[in-house]
């Protein structure tokens, strides 16, 4: 009888198990992400950019040579797969760039460092319901050092297809 019994109860207790294992992941893959664009963004503010441009991302939008080492920092500091991370840079209030002649973006303006990842079940058990979905976050900070340098925006493509729609302050 605890046989019969068991065999009933064996199939739940397993996709529990993996339904943790797998929310488990997500929620530090979150974390991961957010804390990404928060370092992101502090360094973006302080004019500490990183130091390279080649991180594997793939730029809709150049931007400015400092905001490609942002990206690229983001990427880094987020502690997911690179490739399954992409990243904006945008400025508040909403300016695609700043001339030279303004002595970059004015000190007290918001920058701004979205990051968006996929979801995963490393199950496979749950893909169908996370496949296609993405956690997005977004971070803004005042700046407080100037660059120097003129700059302007930056991003690689969306991958939740809404071309960024959603990252404004």
């Amino acid at each position: 009888m605890a046989l019969v019994e068991f065999a009933f109860i064996a199939p739940v207790l397993v996709v529990l198990l993996l339904g943790i294992v797998d929310f488990g992941i997500n929620l530090s893959n979150q974390i991961s992400l957010r804390q990404g664009a928060r370092e992101g963004a502090r360094q973006g503010v302080v004019a500490n950019f990183g130091t390279t441009t080649s991180c594997g991302a793939t730029f809709t939008t150049p931007g400015s040579t400092n905001m490609q080492k942002l990206i690229c920092l983001t990427k880094a500091r987020s502690d997911l797969t690179a490739t399954n991370v992409s990243v904006a840079i945008r400025f508040d209030p909403g300016s695609s760039s700043y001339p030279a002649g303004t002595s970059t973006p004015p000190v007290g303006n918001g920058l701004l460092v979205c990051t968006a990842a996929p979801l995963q079940s490393l199950s496979k058990l749950f893909s169908p319901a996370l496949d296609g979905k993405y956690f997005k976050t977004k971070t803004v900070m005042r700046i407080e050092k100037a660059s120097g340098v003129a700059e302007s925006q930056a991003n690689e493509a969306d991958p939740t297809g809404a071309n960024w729609s959603w990252c404004t302050p």
